[in-house]
């Protein structure tokens, strides 16, 4: 009861959040051609029992994984991408909300008041969206030039072939080149990708998780009721209405109960599930041990193969690195 209580009120706060944005749709699009651990007492054990099945889903085509660039892991940016991590990179907005880029050698102001959320980095330009005013720019790192690409949005997600976007109303669009596609309009909430497939979320729609083929534009369901999904390589991670963690194999259909244990916010390093459950952040349905009050976690999600938390404390942003080795976290900003 409990649980299901919880998972009410995490979609009741959605829907007031997303209701309290509903505008009028004025979007401004340019030209983007440019854009080329443990606590053994609270172990759960995994649950292999299959699943209620949705009624058509039979499983996706399989083709062989293409070499689009995103311009962040979808893990971050489906938590606002706050940050963007990739090698000897590091790109935020720090507390007074300037974007800052920073590598060991050097440390970068780049704008002023940027304010910047959905951070994406692609072949030396950076795209975020600016919290404050909901516009979206591009910054060119070589000639320091900054455009704006969108108005009134809500999500950015940047790729080596096309832009993916919500709009104040978090109607999801992808536009590819010149054109401009409306894939949703039923308030789309989480967005994942697989081969030639953009899947989320509608909460319109009773929180059902559909696939749209980019090269078809069909959109078909896969599952009647999902929240917080997450693909990694051939499976479908997502909780359930009864509030457990359950996987969808995309190309069989197959649908199974992993853990009985209430949890979103899914990332797999080195093999392993972490998620963000009601007890605190949990690697494989135990509760990680830590000298940092891990309940004060609001997100968690993956950059540059590492794991990272979100902490919000006193109306300042912490973000650690989580070392899976030791199950140690660093505070990095």
């Amino acid at each position: 009861m409990i649980k299901k209580i919880i998972l009410l009120t995490v979609i009741l706060n959605l829907s007031i959040i997303f209701f309290s944005c509903l505008k009028t749709n004025t979007n401004n699009q340019k030209n983007l051609n440019s854009i080329t651990y443990t606590d053994s007492t609270n172990e759960i054990s995994p649950i292999k029992d299959t699943a209620e099945k949705s009624k058509d889903f039979k499983g996706l085509e399989h083709k062989i994984a293409n070499t689009r660039i995103f311009g962040n892991t979808i893990s971050c940016l489906n938590q606002e991408g706050l940050i963007y991590v990739e090698n000897n990179v590091l790109i935020y907005s720090n507390d007074n909300g300037d974007l800052i880029y920073r590598t060991k050698e050097i440390q970068e102001t780049l704008i002023k008041e940027a304010n910047a959320k959905y951070i994406n980095f692609i072949n030396d330009t950076i795209y975020y969206i600016n919290s404050k005013n909901n516009n979206a720019y591009s910054y060119n790192l070589s000639d320091k030039t900054t455009e704006i690409i969108y108005s009134d949005i809500n999500s950015l997600i940047a790729t080596s072939d096309f832009i993916v976007y919500k709009d104040i109303n978090n109607n999801l669009y992808i536009q590819n080149q010149n054109e401009n596609e409306l894939i949703s309009k039923n308030i789309v909430l989480w967005t994942e990708f697989y081969d030639e497939y953009i899947i989320f979320t509608e909460l319109k729609n009773d929180c059902c998780i559909k696939a749209y083929n980019i090269n078809t534009k069909e959109t078909i369901e896969l599952l009647e009721y999902g929240l917080s999904p997450f693909v990694y390589e051939d499976d479908l991670y997502y909780q359930n209405k009864d509030g457990y963690i359950y996987t969808l194999n995309l190309p069989t259909g197959k649908n199974i109960l992993i853990y009985e244990d209430w949890g979103q916010q899914f990332c797999i390093l080195n093999d392993e599930l972490y998620y963000l459950s009601s007890k605190g952040i949990c690697c494989e349905g135990n509760i990680i041990n830590s000298s940092t009050d891990l309940s004060q976690i609001e997100r968690i999600f993956i950059c540059n193969n590492n794991l990272y938390f979100l902490e919000q404390k006193d109306g300042i942003s912490n973000i650690y690195f989580f070392d899976a080795y030791t199950k140690k976290e660093e505070l990095i900003k």
